[in-house]
């Protein structure tokens, strides 16, 4: 969107229209700047701790809480006998 109001600034002949056109080019420039700038901050500093997070932790934790639940399974049926 940025790119198409520089254009069309270039296109128009009027003075203001055409400054105006500009100035929406530049702040839509840097408005998309900032949401990709913001987005890879994001990305570094959530996505790819979550992403390590389910890699390493989760299936451990799955592989202890299968533990737990036999333990507990066994100390269930010790007390029944």
């Amino acid at each position: 969107m940025a790119s198409s109001l520089k254009e069309s600034s270039l296109a128009c002949d009027e003075g203001s229209l055409r400054v105006c056109l500009e100035a929406c080019g530049k702040a839509e420039q840097y408005i998309c700047e900032d949401n990709l700038e913001r987005d890879s901050l994001v990305e570094a500093g959530v996505i790819v701790h979550l992403q390590s997070l389910i890699d390493n932790k989760i299936p451990s934790i799955v592989k202890h809480k299968q533990h737990v639940k036999k333990l507990c399974l066994d100390v269930d049926s010790a007390r029944n006998r």
